[in-house]
């Protein structure tokens, strides 16, 4: 672009100029006479105009009045325009003046016009030359975002990053990851010139970055900030290197630039790509950063797409896992019921108690197993509630350890119990805490070899009760130790499935500890050396409440002959509930479904109905609520289910059921709910 001259310029030119004029009249005087005294300053004038514009032919037409009037008009060597003898040269001068002037403005819009003409060539030229760097761009960022996006693991996304860089945005590019231990590690590498890749990697493999390190690299690790470094003088990089071998292989790569950009994910510093120029027409600046950051916000993306790619694919091996073991733990206990109930009936009854042991204690594992499912999702959803007492750690360990008792006896283990006779009062749920420890021991018996031992040792310290769970087991290598309590976590399965569990019995646990302000802690010398688990939990200051109440098996005797209504779709369910009441003294009927249930009740009149909640026909709910609505109050409905989360029981409420029992039912249950029909009828008049 054609930039206007500098003033001393002009006035040197103009006055050249008018010299240029003068001495030509002085030439041609003797042809032209004195007749003509301007004519030789007109073409000068317009050439001033024209090649500078208004301004130097300013100063061309006050030099050349000032030579005429001084120099060439008579009386010479005047100044005074009045003075001129001839009036023709004096109006001769005045019109020279305004041709003069006339032809600089012209020449001024003449150059204005040109300049503005010569700038909208430049910006057309600028913004096509934008407009293929920005499509380009696309082209670039369109490839880089379908190449990444169909990688599935960290280690490809980083080494495709550091291949797409080169040569669009550098001539050779490195990906550094912070690892695990907090070092700087290089995982990717491309150069544009094959021949010097290999220089490349035996640099990064024999010369690693540390955080000491003055780089652009480091500076971007520590800061989250990009690094633009333009020039990279001899003497940087003199600095940075580790030995003289490292020095020269610097030289033979010859960086000129360099930019390092943050890899971040979630506001995490992960990583840095370091992108190089060698070439001197490549110079980095703000765009080549901003371009850069680009591509390391989806080289970032990517990276954690594949994680979280892994964490969903590990995520459904688990649970595949998961309902494998769910369904060999159900058809364990489902399989004992059936070779017992194979026996019974071919037994001549010298078995039958045995056989009835067996299905009892299988249908109490199918029981425990549903039960810590639902735990998992109660605890998930914050649904559980505690009914916190007092309770001394001893009566939670006694009944904790007599509920496992079975699975030790079945294992040959040996179970020692040293608990310390100082007090321990706890303010917490019995239940709850009970269970804490009959998870603890139940992993332990399952995970120790047969004729092992377990070993549960309480005692106090400060104001917290530490309860610890000792076993002589298979152990944990270190990386179980830090994710044993994860959901579904197990150690390596092994086909025969001796060790047998869901992987939940210790997430509940911890669970449970957490929501009485306790931990749970485990260590392990690893495989083969056993493990031990500590319970820590608040004590409290309250006295533990003392006796035990009274068992409901204990009063079977106490109860009178009642009418009951069994009510299941299940036919075999109905039979054996049935069967079980007709055991107990009572006079029992049976329905099907909901609207044979109203039937038989209208015209059986029973005390106590046994109610299944999913019926065919009419539901439970709408059933009880017909029953309360025909004048049934006084009798006692039951709700029976396989739903017993909290928002079931209030339903069931609702309807006007008086209890809600979750199948499978225990006996002891059936006779707690007996026990209140006779307490809820009117008084005799």
């Amino acid at each position: 672009m054609r930039v206007r001259p500098r003033i001393t310029t002009e006035l040197v030119v103009a006055a050249s100029a008018v010299l240029a004029a003068w001495g030509a009249r002085a030439i041609f005087a003797p042809l032209l006479g004195e007749r003509v005294p301007f004519i030789t300053f007109f073409p000068v004038v317009f050439v001033v105009a024209w090649w500078g514009g208004i301004r130097p032919t300013i100063f061309a037409t006050v030099l050349s009045v000032f030579v005429l009037l001084y120099f060439i008009l008579e009386p010479k060597y005047s100044l005074s325009i009045s003075a001129i003898s001839l009036p023709e040269y004096r109006y001769g001068l005045g019109i020279f003046v305004a041709i003069a002037l006339a032809v600089g403005w012209m020449g001024e819009r003449v150059h204005a016009a040109q300049l503005a003409a010569q700038a909208a060539t430049n910006d057309a030229i600028a913004e096509i030359a934008d407009r293929k760097q920005a499509e380009d761009a696309l082209t670039f960022f369109a490839r880089a975002s379908a190449t990444l996006a169909a990688l599935v693991d960290r280690e490809s996304a980083l080494q495709q990053s550091a291949r797409l860089a080169v040569p669009y945005l550098a001539d050779w590019c490195v990906v550094y990851v912070v690892d695990e231990h907090g070092a700087i590690d290089y995982h990717a590498h491309a150069h544009a010139d094959p021949t010097k890749e290999r220089l490349l990697s035996k640099m990064l493999i024999e010369s690693p970055l540390d955080w000491n390190s003055n780089t652009a690299t480091v500076r971007a690790l520590r800061t989250g900030q990009s690094q633009l470094m333009p020039e990279l003088p001899e003497a940087f990089l003199d600095s940075v290197a580790q030995s003289e071998e490292h020095r020269q292989i610097i030289r033979e790569l010859g960086p000129r630039a360099v930019i390092s950009v943050p890899l971040r994910i979630r506001d995490r510093i992960v990583g840095v790509i370091g992108l190089v120029s060698c070439d001197a027409n490549r110079q980095y600046t703000e765009r080549e950063v901003t371009l850069a950051e680009n591509l390391a916000e989806r080289v970032s993306t990517a990276v954690d797409n594949s994680r979280l790619f892994h964490a969903v694919k590990e995520a459904n091996r688990q649970k595949d896992e998961f309902l494998a073991m769910l369904a060999h733990e159900l058809r364990n206990p489902l399989a004992a019921i059936r070779y017992a109930v194979a026996l019974g009936q071919m037994s001549n009854g010298d078995s039958t108690t045995e056989l009835f042991d067996i299905i009892d204690r299988q249908t109490q594992s199918l029981a425990h197993l549903i039960d810590d499912l639902l735990d998992v999702s109660r605890i998930s959803g914050d649904k559980i509630a505690l009914r916190k007492e007092p309770i001394d750690v001893a009566t939670v360990i006694n009944r904790a350890t007599a509920t496992v008792r079975p699975l030790m006896e079945q294992k040959r283990h040996e179970l020692v119990l040293d608990i310390s006779d100082e007090p321990m009062v706890l303010f917490a749920d019995p239940t709850r805490t009970e269970q804490i420890v009959a998870n603890l021991l139940t992993n332990a018996g399952k995970y120790t070899h047969d004729g092992g031992r377990v070993t549960v040792r309480a005692r106090r310290h400060d104001r917290e009760a530490v309860v610890e769970v000792i076993d002589t087991g298979v152990g944990m290598p270190p990386e179980m130790l830090c994710r044993v309590f994860d959901l579904f976590a197990q150690a390596d399965r092994t086909l025969d499935r001796s060790e047998g569990g869901l992987g939940i019995g210790l997430t509940v646990a911890r669970k449970l500890a957490e929501m009485h302000g306790g931990t749970i802690a485990v260590s392990s010398e690893g495989l083969g050396k056993g493990a031990t688990f500590t319970v820590r939990l608040p004590l409290s200051d309250v006295p533990a409440r003392i006796g035990e109440p009274a068992s409901p098996e204990s009063q079977l005797s106490d109860q009178e002959r009642l009418r009951i209504l069994v009510v299941d779709d299940n036919r075999d369910t109905a039979a054996s509930c049935a069967l079980l009441l007709k055991r107990l003294g009572h006079e029992v009927e049976t329905a099907y479904d909901g609207l044979a249930a109203l039937e038989e009740a209208r015209a059986f009149r029973p005390q106590v109905l046994f109610l299944d909640i999913g019926l065919p026909g009419m539901n439970g709910y709408d059933v009880a609520r017909t029953l309360r609505d025909e004048g049934f109050e006084h009798e006692i409905i039951v709700a029976v289910s396989g739903y017993g989360q909290p928002d079931d029981r209030r339903r069931s409420r609702e309807a006007g059921f008086d209890h809600h029992l979750v199948k499978p039912i225990d006996q002891a249950a059936i006779v707690t709910a007996l026990r209140g029909a006779r307490e809820k009828e009117p008084a005799a008049t």
